[in-house]
């Protein structure tokens, strides 16, 4: 279970990075 939280957090963190790469 903590695995997969550590996983979505992760994969929010790159999503919400390229977000700001994209309108930046």
């Amino acid at each position: 279970m903590k695995n997969v939280m550590g996983n979505y957090l992760m994969r929010n963190t790159l999503y919400f990075l390229w977000n700001i790469q994209f309108f930046f």
